[in-house]
């Protein structure tokens, strides 16, 4: 279903009562960022797909249940969505029975099989989901490193086209939390060098508070 909503051109097909009405997941850009995901995800077969243009490019997640009883993998194309159920009917666990070892190699085998049938569409192209339109989603600078929302400290960072709703999500944590405090031109304490660093402040106002009742840092009193 996440690939037919993804596909899928006429909004009115989530109202209705066919196969998408109800669906809650019809981002495109939290779509199609999934779906990029899943798609780098190293394959059993070790096959480096990019270097072959014959094998399907495919989105794929595995699963294994608690004490290795059965194990299962999934994978969507724009054309096809290929799941494997490996296990028994006992429900006996069988040691090293996961999904990527045991249901991922079938399902691969699976997609070798398949006949590719590439057809264009507004977001299908080659085998694979186009990129969204721009219209589907807001711009926004990410950090390289993180994948965050850029923050004051982050010096590499991309213009992407995400979901609207990832501009409510927090800056970049990662050198926030590294970017040191810096003393003022005025010497009134410590100043924050990024929005993250309060923490500083904080250090900065419970010192001043500290002198005042006269209690060093060491915690000792004169």
């Amino acid at each position: 279903k996440m690939a037919a909503s993804y596909l899928c051109t006429d909004k009115a097909e989530f109202k209705g009562k066919g196969r998408l009405g109800g669906f809650p997941l019809t981002d495109k850009c939290a779509l199609w960022w999934t779906f990029d995901a899943l798609k780098e995800v190293a394959r059993p077969d070790e096959i480096d797909w990019r270097m072959i243009s014959s094998v399907h490019k495919v989105a794929w997640k595995t699963g294994t249940s608690y004490g290795f009883r059965d194990a299962w993998a999934v994978g969507v194309t724009p054309e096809y969505a290929v799941g494997v159920w490996v296990g028994n009917a006992e429900g006996n666990g069988v040691p090293g029975l996961t999904g990527a070892r045991t249901a991922g190699p079938v399902m691969f085998d699976i997609f070798n099989l398949l006949p590719s049938r590439e057809r264009t569409t507004a977001y299908s192209e080659s085998g694979w989901f186009l990129e969204p339109a721009p219209s589907d989603g807001i711009e926004a600078e990410v950090c390289r490193e993180s994948g965050c929302l850029k923050g004051p400290a982050c010096e590499d960072s991309e213009i992407l086209l995400l979901p609207a709703k990832a501009i409510a999500t927090e800056a970049c944590p990662s050198h926030n939390r590294r970017a040191e405090c810096i003393p003022p031109a005025a010497g009134d304490g410590m100043v924050l060098q990024t929005a993250s660093s309060r923490v500083c402040s904080f250090r900065s106002e419970r010192k001043k508070r500290m002198a005042a009742d006269g209690v060093h840092l060491s915690g000792k009193r004169h």
